[in-house]
């Protein structure tokens, strides 16, 4: 990570993202920085939030996938760290 390279150590951290990239943002940053207060501040976009993504067939797509992605991409990220 540049972070490591760079010899930075990062106590906190405010991750501003999508709403719906906010699931697997947190995942991704609390297993490369397991020791730092992270802060989540995601914005609405695409005027999909949590009162109305699966009203439309936009939002049931971007939300779904997020979440296809939170178990396929991580599980692929852990295999490729640990070898």
């Amino acid at each position: 990570m540049v972070t490591d390279k760079l010899g930075l150590n990062i106590r906190r951290a405010i991750i501003c993202c999508k709403n719906f990239h906010a699931r697997r943002c947190l995942m991704y940053y609390k297993w490369a920085y397991p020791n730092s207060e992270l802060i989540i501040c995601p914005c609405e976009v695409q005027g999909i939030n949590k009162s109305n993504w699966f009203k439309t067939d936009k939002g049931i797509e971007r939300v779904m996938g997020e979440l296809t992605r939170c178990g396929s991409q991580f599980k692929e990220y852990i295999k490729e760290f640990a070898e």
